[in-house]
């Protein structure tokens, strides 16, 4: 079956009967397509990795306000709220707020 398939393929490719005898036209039009299917593949692995990475990027840079800003608030809580009533509840929703949100 692979020999038959093969023959099909490589007339209808290249246009002679069979791969016995390559002549210049041949080998310059197989080479151009193989040079177009290198170059149309690094062209989506390119923009595949690009975009890849702008994803990884934005998370990153998400994730890093989110923790400025948690950073932020524990240091407002520690000098608004010390020496309240309620300064050891506020820290334990702040730390809750780490391990489950930030953590995660």
């Amino acid at each position: 079956l692979f020999p038959q398939l093969q023959a099909a393929a490589w007339r209808l490719l290249v246009g002679t009967p069979g791969p016995a005898v390559l002549n210049d036209t041949s080998i310059g039009y197989l080479g151009n397509f193989l040079a177009l299917m290198s170059l149309l593949f690094s062209i989506l692995a390119g923009n595949s990795y690009t975009s890849l990475y702008s994803q990884n990027e934005a998370i990153f840079c998400a994730l890093f306000a989110e923790v400025s800003e948690a950073k932020s608030l524990m240091e407002q809580l520690a000098l608004v709220c010390s020496g309240r009533p309620f300064y050891r509840s506020a820290l334990e929703n702040i730390s809750r707020y780490v391990a489950d949100d930030l953590k995660r």
